[in-house]
């Protein structure tokens, strides 16, 4: 009889296949392939391979995917993270900020794998986003070598006996040294796919997993995003196309009678939000607190109430209930091996992790999540594809696009100042946005204590939360010499904009104003003047619009010397265009104007005199059309409707526009729309 090992190493030296050295079956078969791989992978003829890929610029399917889990705040979101991950649950779990962000590492469920291959874990965590960066060049070099490897052992290629001696652990061989006479533009580092930096990575973290062949593993990165409402804004900015969708709800919630009409509309916020930036994205819904309702009558409840509402929506079902959903224990664990099961196949069938991708990629994205700041201008990393020999401007776009879509990093293109950055640590980004927004009855000083008060800035503080005005003292305070990224990153994202009243350096951040409770009919801004609706098709306005158009409004306003100062609120706001125009909009409901949801329409009036009105209203229409396209991937779709004050009805743009509906349209009107993709500056500038 002989070991393993030597049955292996005599395949090996002889060009024999593996299977033919002794007549093994089951268990032992996978055994011997095991050591046998092991063993070459270890061996100089592993780590040759490992230099020849790094030398060629392969390529190869990045097998990579984002998991985002959005959901109502209280629902277990983290919980549900949690049990996918492994980890114990967790009842005094704090809520999530705007988001939490996880890499790890998912292999193929245990009850789809051939008997005898032992027990592996289904997912492991390979860091939190802010506790390092994983070498992704090395470990796709690493799994291109393993399987050329592989094919070396099926095929029984002959390999040189010395080349089977197993490699001294710390030893580097040094490749391809940069001439020292080479000068860099522009003061960068050299930078090769093959430099002792990469090189010397071979034989960390080396595994058998590396070779697709055995557990075809997956690399996810898992946003488990807050689920409060003041985040929502935010939300979109991190809401991608490649990847799979969680959407959590509480099945306690959804059975109340008295709630569960609330609970049916968030799901149908999160479904559109979805479908606006990720229409062809698998979601699948997870009902939680399983242990807390009947696991019979219950489920087939639940999943009427979803069949009704939504039997029409594209989502992932559950095979083995054969429902809409997953119902899930957290606290028991029930349900989450199923759930796991069906993130890993859906993820898996996803084209875009079978897209080959370039080393030379990720050496530069291993480059820049390296570097000590938390962003990185877009000419410096084009100055770093330079070096790798990437010159094209298409394949830096399609590189980052990709990078961007996978969470890896943030890349915005939507005007040209967002264009010009890439965010290379997407955490430390949502960290410092969270101190800023955030509900601060649930994020309040009594659970995080920045030192405002000792810093004096306690009166900033309190007009933050309960008037949105964000001092620049207090930004400063919180961003330190970031400010004047963060203060331009919400700028640009229209997520804040300057507020020029009142003589000090404020700004406003709409998601954090206060909302009134008064009936949107019933202000006499709305009841007076030219009314006019944008009607939204899908039945209500996604999160963030209203706050975006608020941000825009109170910034032009801002552009007159002599305008009023405005009056806010979440879901209306009262501003002046100068001293003679005076505008009124709101989020909800208007007389004359049928709505099936609240929130379903933005209103509005102008009232004043001495001014253009329609030149005035192109103006908002403008605003709303760049946010669409800045934010809603141009998918918002509405119906304008302008008010006949004559006959006290609302007709639609196009026939206000063919009747030249006075006091819309006179003869000689005319008005330009500005484009939209373009600076905030710039466009405020052009209306």
């Amino acid at each position: 009889p002989v070991t393993y090992e030597e049955a292996a190493s005599f395949a090996f030296q002889n060009a024999v296949p593996f299977f033919e050295t002794c007549t093994l079956t089951g268990e032992q078969v996978d055994t011997v392939f095991n050591c046998a791989m092991e063993t070459m992978l270890k061996s100089k003829l592993g780590k040759a391979q490992f230099e020849k890929v790094l030398s060629g610029n392969a390529k190869a399917s990045w097998k990579r995917s984002k998991l985002m889990v959005v959901g109502q705040g209280k629902a277990g979101k983290s919980a549900t993270v949690r049990s996918l991950l492994g980890m114990d649950f967790n009842s005094n779990w704090d809520s999530t900020l705007a988001a939490d962000i996880t890499e790890a590492k998912m292999t193929s469920p245990l009850q789809n794998r051939k008997e005898g291959r032992g027990k592996y874990e289904h997912i492991e965590v390979a860091h939190n986003e802010k506790g390092g960066n994983p070498d992704f060049t090395a470990q796709l070099a690493k799994q291109i070598a393993a399987e050329q490897v592989f094919e070396q052992i099926k095929n029984a290629i002959p390999v040189d006996e010395s080349m089977f001696q197993e490699e001294e652990e710390n030893a580097i061989v040094v490749v391809n040294s940069p001439d020292p006479s080479e000068t860099m533009a522009n003061d960068l580092p050299e930078l090769r796919v093959n430099d002792n930096e990469v090189v010397s990575k071979y034989s960390q973290g080396l595994q058998l997993e590396d070779i697709n062949h055995f557990e075809e593993p997956l690399q996810m990165s898992i946003w488990d995003y807050g689920g409060q409402d003041v985040f929502y804004s935010l939300h979109h900015l991190f809401l991608t196309e490649f990847g799979v969708y969680i959407i959590v709800f509480n099945m306690q919630q959804f059975l109340d009678l008295e709630k569960n009409e609330f609970e049916l509309s968030y799901l149908k916020f999160w479904l559109h939000s979805i479908s606006i930036h990720a229409s062809s994205a698998p979601v699948i819904l997870v009902g939680t607190f399983l242990d807390e309702v009947d696991s019979g009558n219950d489920i087939k409840l639940v999943n009427s109430l979803l069949v009704e509402n939504f039997g029409s929506s594209s989502v992932v079902l559950n095979e083995t209930y054969n429902t809409m959903f997953f119902p899930i224990s957290n606290k028991l664990g029930d349900g989450v091996k199923e759930l796991l099961s069906t993130v890993y196949s859906v993820a898996q069938s996803q084209e875009f992790t079978k897209f080959a991708v370039s080393l030379k990629w990720l050496r530069i994205l291993d480059k820049i999540l390296s570097l000590e700041d938390g962003w990185i201008k877009l000419n410096d990393l084009k100055g770093y594809a330079a070096r790798l020999g990437i010159l094209a401007e298409t394949e830096v776009v399609e590189m980052l696009s990709l990078f961007h879509h996978l969470g890896v990093i943030i890349h915005l293109d939507s005007t040209d100042s967002l264009r010009r950055i890439i965010v290379t640590k997407p955490q430390w980004v949502i960290d410092s946005l969270s101190k800023v927004i955030r509900d601060h009855r649930i994020h309040g000083s009594h659970e995080i204590d920045f030192g405002e008060e000792k810093a004096g800035l306690a009166e900033d503080v309190r007009k933050l939360f309960s008037q949105g005005l964000a001092s620049r003292d207090l930004l400063d305070f919180y961003w330190g010499e970031n400010s004047d990224f963060f203060v331009d990153l919400m700028r640009h994202t229209l997520l804040m904009s300057d507020w020029r009243f009142g003589g000090s350096e404020n700004y406003i951040i709409p998601s954090l104003l206060s909302v009134s409770s008064m009936s949107v009919s019933s202000p006499d801004g709305a009841k007076s003047g030219f009314g006019f609706v944008f009607d939204f098709a899908e039945g209500y306005i996604p999160h963030g619009v209203f706050e975006r158009l608020i941000s825009l409004v109170v910034a032009y306003s801002g552009r007159f010397s002599d305008s009023d100062t405005p009056v806010l609120h979440r879901n209306e706001a009262k501003v002046a265009f100068g001293p003679s125009c005076k505008c009124f909009i709101a989020k909800g409901m208007r007389k004359g104007v049928q709505s099936s949801f609240v929130g379903s329409r933005i209103v509005g009036s102008f009232v004043g005199s001495g001014y253009s009105l329609f030149s005035e209203f192109s103006k908002i229409q403008t605003m709303l059309e760049k946010i669409n396209k800045d934010s809603m991937n141009n998918n918002l779709k509405y119906e304008i409707r302008l008010e006949n004050t004559v006959a006290k009805e609302y007709v639609s743009l196009d026939e206000a526009r063919k009747i030249k509906l006075e006091p819309w349209f006179k003869e000689d009107e005319r008005y330009q729309n500005s484009p939209t993709d373009i600076s905030i500056n710039t466009f405020l500038d052009q209306i």
